[in-house]
């Protein structure tokens, strides 16, 4: 912000950060949604894993292809409305979910949901990104990203209390719920001074559009950003997505975080079959690696802290990348009684990237109207390597076995951490 006095009706970062929080805890509901209650869908509508799979991964299908338009949606219309359209998108998910008569339109409500989802997800981060200065964007960050985490908690805990008495749709009600609670404390808090370039004194975003080159309607104020920046004296910024996909430093970004979703989240699911195939019992084996998820939690709240406050980014990407590496080599290696050692650390070090990469993001476009774009084209490609990364692990393991596997992976982990190396804009 760049007025050292807050006009009236203007929004301040740390109140900002909370509902988006609250936006990132319903959103996280909504991507573990199934974890609690896979068995009671699989008995109730008599499928088996495959379909299951489907259903899980439905989420995705239409986000692949939306994820760029939604980038220019937020880009051009207030966040308020934004906002409000994602939240709508996953009520209508949940609804439409509760009230299923068949298994495919329940694909077809994890379709919606995963439209909304991505939106309120990507929307708070361009937010938060935009709000926060480089001194405290990385606390911020990964303050906003447990909200998942704590989606997901709240998930299972809800689902163990109400499932065994209303059945797996109360899950759905229960959601719906929430996001229309969430959505009416939104489209409250979020007014005109909260802008996707950053928070604005209300006067000067009226100024915008009552100065802008071609005259704006009553009408379209109440949907449309303003036309232009909206900071006094400053000089128009050239951007656009044309620049952003020149940014060699952008790629490098890209690159490095497209292989986290194979290397990192997509092995991650494997490693308690992986444990057992060592010769670790089912229950030890999960019971040891929720110290990783644990432990990822903790991660993310403070990598933004630690990362503001040694003023680096780059680095600690790098040690994250190359300290995964020794510890997937420690995990094949080590006898399993100190497993749980070894997963305290693969929850603590490889969690910090996703953290460090979306703080880094508004260094890489020169006009912060344009991180929309950025943060979309990241996550679109991220999304396509990670279903791709899901199909090609599966059968490298299934051909090759574990270890074989988790080498190839070590081996697309240095790529990851060389490219965070000659990423020279983040410092």
């Amino acid at each position: 912000m760049t007025n050292t006095q807050i006009a009236k009706g203007q929004r301040r970062p740390i109140p900002l950060l909370i509902i988006c929080f609250f936006a990132t805890v319903c959103n996280g509901m909504a991507v573990y949604k199934f974890v609690p209650i896979i068995t009671a869908l699989m008995s109730y509508w008599g499928v088996l894993q495959g379909k299951i799979g489907i259903l899980q991964s439905a989420n995705s299908y239409l986000v692949i292809l939306l994820i760029i338009p939604i980038g220019f949606l937020q880009r051009k219309m207030k966040p308020r409305i934004s906002g409000l359209l994602a939240m709508i998108f996953m009520v209508f998910g949940n609804v439409l979910g509760f009230f299923a008569p068949t298994f495919t339109v329940l694909i077809i409500a994890r379709i919606f949901e995963g439209i909304g989802a991505t939106t309120i997800n990507t929307l708070t981060q361009n937010l938060v990104l935009n709000a926060f200065t480089d001194k405290n964007r990385a606390t911020a960050t990964g303050i906003l990203n447990c909200g998942q985490y704590v989606g997901q908690f709240a998930n299972i805990f809800v689902a163990n209390m109400f499932m065994a008495q209303y059945g797996w749709q109360s899950v759905y009600a229960f959601m719906a719920i929430c996001e229309i609670i969430f959505a009416i404390a939104w489209i409250l808090y979020i007014n005109r001074s909260v802008t996707i370039s950053g928070l604005k004194n209300p006067k000067e975003v009226e100024a915008a559009y009552n100065n802008a080159d071609k005259p704006v309607s009553k009408l379209a104020r109440l949907f449309l950003a303003p036309p232009e920046p909206v900071i006094s004296g400053e000089e128009k910024k050239k951007g656009g997505y044309a620049k952003i996909l020149k940014n060699k430093y952008f790629w490098l970004l890209m690159g490095s975080f497209v292989l986290y979703g194979p290397c990192i989240s997509s092995i991650s699911t494997y490693i308690p079959a992986y444990l057992e195939s060592r010769g670790m019992d089912t229950i030890s084996a999960n019971n040891v690696f929720r110290f990783t998820v644990i432990f990822g939690c903790i991660s993310m709240a403070f990598t933004g802290i630690v990362s503001d406050l040694l003023k680096t980014k780059r680095k600690i990407a790098m040690i994250s990348y190359y300290g995964t590496i020794v510890l997937y080599f420690l995990m094949m290696k080590v006898p399993l009684g100190v497993m749980a050692v070894i997963m305290i650390f693969l929850g603590l070090i490889p969690r910090t990237l996703s953290v460090l990469t979306f703080s880094a993001l508004p260094l890489m476009v020169e006009d912060p109207r344009d991180v929309p774009l950025a943060n979309s084209t990241i996550v679109m490609g991220n999304q396509i390597v990670h279903i791709l990364g899901n199909i090609l692990l599966g059968f490298l393991i299934e051909k090759a076995g574990y270890e074989t596997t988790f080498y190839v992976v070590m081996g697309l982990l240095v790529v990851a951490g060389t490219l965070w190396a000659l990423n020279k804009r983040v410092k």
